[in-house]
């Protein structure tokens, strides 16, 4: 989310060229402040999403972490055992507290990532769990892509879970079986 009252100048940057191809390095900084939304924002999320629970408490413990605390331990449960939740098409990851449990985001292992594949041939659509296996373990489609009930419109969606350690430069390569 941008910051309507920060200057809205942007600056030259020289990007790399190998091979012909240009390439700009996105690293941290460049989307700092996009990354974790404010605290307000997370607030209201949380509220919308879980509307039909009672929710006693929303804390931040630290930047990227927050606590939510039920009035009733089987609405907690209910929520966790949803499963995926998205915000800003961001995995939104959801546990149970334990005694035991670290609190840290570096404790996190694997996320789960939508891939959108804007315009796919719909000749590729039975491709899409080789195409989600390239970046993870692909887990579901999205009911439009389910349904082949988009061409070229609305972008095919496949959620894959993505190892955290995994880099995340790609540059994938599809053949067909003709090609060696």
């Amino acid at each position: 989310m941008a910051n309507p009252n920060k200057d809205t100048t942007l600056e030259f940057i020289l990007v790399s060229e190998i091979n012909g191809i240009k390439y700009a390095k996105l690293v941290e900084e460049d989307i700092k402040e996009e990354i974790v939304p404010p605290f307000e924002v997370i607030l209201g999320y949380v509220r919308r999403i879980w509307k039909d629970f009672a929710i006693n408490k929303v804390i931040l413990i630290k930047k990227g972490l927050y606590l939510v605390r039920f009035m009733d331990y089987q609405d907690a449960m209910k929520v966790t055992q949803k499963g995926v939740y998205q915000f800003d098409h961001k995995p939104f990851i959801v546990k149970a507290w334990t005694m035991e449990m670290e609190i840290s985001t570096d404790a996190i292992v694997s996320l789960l990532i939508w891939i959108q594949l804007p315009e796919l041939d719909i000749k590729f659509w039975g491709f899409l769990s080789k195409l989600g296996s390239m970046l993870g373990i692909p887990l579901k489609t999205d009911k439009h892509t389910k349904e082949k009930s988009t061409l070229k419109t609305v972008g095919n969606k496949n959620l894959t879970e993505r190892n955290r350690e995994l880099e995340h430069r790609h540059n994938h390569r599809i053949k067909n079986s003709q090609q060696r």
